[in-house]
This record gives C-alpha cells, structure tokens and sequence, in this order.
C-alpha cells in the first residue's frame, strides 16, 4: 500500500499492521519558490528529508509488547528482547534493538580501525627497513667512489645576477647577466638520471642525482653547457649544473636540499637502493659531463 501522503512505497514497519514511510521527499518545512521548480539544479539541490508519515495497513495482531508498550515486530537478535520499530532496527541482516545495533556497530568499527592501525603499522616497518637499506647504499656508494679513482667534483649552489640596462641615446646600454657561487657544498660526483613514478596513477618523475662525499644526495639544479658544431647543427654538450664562464675550475651546480626520498614510492626506493648497490660494487658506470647525442648519460637506473 503506498504511503497515504506523498504516495511513496519505502517504509518500515513500527508495530503489526503499523507503517512509517521513509519516502524521501521536499522538505515541507522550507517553502518553495517557483524559481526552485523552473531551475533544474535548484529543483535537484532541494533539501529533502523522509515523509515520516504513519498509517495503518492491514489488522493490528497482538506480539509481545515493546519495554514502551506498543506490540513488538520481532526480538532482538543479541539480546532477545522484543521491540517495536521505534526501539529496533535491521542491521547487517539482522533485526537488532537500537542498543545492540549501537554496540554492534561500534564494535565493527573499532574492528575496523584496527585492522587499518596494522596496516600502517606494516607499512611503515616495511618503509623504515627500505630507507635504512638505502642509506646504507649511499653511504657504501660513497665508500666506492672514494676508492675508485673517480675524482670527485666542486658542487656549488648557484646564483643567476642581473645588471639592469642604461638608458641614453640610441638606447644606451643592455642590462648583463652571469651566474656566479653562492654555496659551497663539498666534493661529490654526478650519478646521471634517476626516473620514477611519484604517486600510484604512474605519473613519471625524475632527478638528476649527485652523490656528495658527505654522505648525502643530491639533485643537479640546471643545465649549463657549452654548444659544439655538428654536421647537423649545433648541439648542446650539457650535463647537470656544468658550469664554465670565468671559473678556473669547473663545478656542478647542486640544489641546496638533500633529495627527498619522501617523494618515492617503495618500489622506487628499491630500484635507486640497486643502481647506488651496482655503483658500489663497481657494477655500473657513472656518468660523464659529455652527454650530448653522441655520447648520452647512461644514469644509474
């Protein structure tokens, strides 16, 4: 039997023969305006609330009374209890007292909470073994290196200067630019290129990676170069931070802060954890500063 007021088939039984509809409808309360009938969205986006109305359907048949002493629907199935559709409800399959459903739910969500609390708990066991696996790698790549009759590089935090333009006649004079240290960051050695995915869609990151004799990681922070004359065209001989213009020496221009392993997911630590174990052990080349299109960069990875 539809609901007597708005018409609607969703109810629930509150004592033998006894209905109340859970319809959801417009809520009468807030009144209407014909703008909210002729606008699409208003008309979607109206508060709405159940009917709550309650009718009769069918011969009311004595139950057990409810502890408020209306004619029960059925007992509880924890307690055992008999309660009418105010004072009980189905959950999870089950028509359970108000109370028991509380409990029963709180219950589940405590479950529920712990079964995530062990999971983060993993994970972060998991993550902890793989960053400690890969400090050990760095600290053993450095150890490598050391020996390995590489030289390390000057790294420096770079800065760009701008002079501003002279005006004057004819236009004066142009503004100049240079680079010039701002920060020395010890010795170390260009790695090469480091790819990996940074979050769970695969969206594709990467860093040009530096291992200081500090013990510390790096990232390269530009490319400076010099362009040679191919048959081609000019290409640009560049490598991470190579610098040339009125320095003696030439350095590799870094990042002031260490690479964050932070932005690696586990399996990109597993992978850069290998490439610094295979530079270790002699495995993998390292990088040179030549790396144009005769003579690409090899990386770590």
């Amino acid at each position: 039997m539809p609901c007597p007021s708005c018409g609607g088939n969703s109810r629930k039984p509150i004592a033998p023969g006894y209905w109340e509809c859970m319809t959801v409808i417009d809520d009468p309360a807030i009144v209407k305006s014909a703008w909210d009938v002729a606008d699409p969205w208003r008309a979607a986006t109206f508060p709405k609330r159940p009917c709550g109305h309650r009718y009769r359907e069918g011969p009311s048949v004595p139950s057990e009374p409810c502890r408020c002493g209306i004619y029960s629907i059925g007992r509880c199935g924890r307690c055992n209890d008999p309660f009418c559709g105010n004072h009980g409800h189905i959950y999870e399959g089950t028509f359970h007292c108000n109370g028991c459903a509380r409990e029963l739910f709180q219950a589940d969500q405590e479950r529920k909470h712990e079964v995530e609390e062990k999971e983060k708990r993993e994970a972060k066991s998991v993550r902890d073994k793989l960053e400690r696996s890969f400090s050990e790698a760095v600290r053993r790549a450095v150890k490598a290196m050391e020996k390995s009759g590489h030289p390390p590089e000057r790294l420096v935090v770079m800065g760009q200067i701008q002079t501003p333009g002279t005006g004057g006649p004819g236009g004066g004079r142009p503004g100049k630019q240079w680079l010039e240290i701002v920060k020395e960051m010890g010795l170390g050695w260009y790695l090469g290129r480091f790819v990996w995915a940074a979050s769970e869609d695969g969206e594709a990151m990467s860093a040009r990676l530096v291992l200081a004799g500090n013990g510390r990681l790096l990232e390269g922070s530009g490319l400076f170069g010099r362009w040679d004359k191919a048959e081609d065209g000019f290409h640009l001989r560049v490598r991470p931070g190579w610098f040339f213009p009125s320095l003696k020496k030439p350095v590799l221009a870094v990042k002031t802060d260490e690479f964050e392993i932070a932005r690696c997911g586990d399996k990109s630590i597993k992978d850069l954890t290998a490439g610094l174990l295979e530079i270790a052990a002699g495995e993998s080349s390292v990088s040179r500063w030549n790396c144009g299109p005769d003579n690409p960069s090899a990386g770590i990875l």
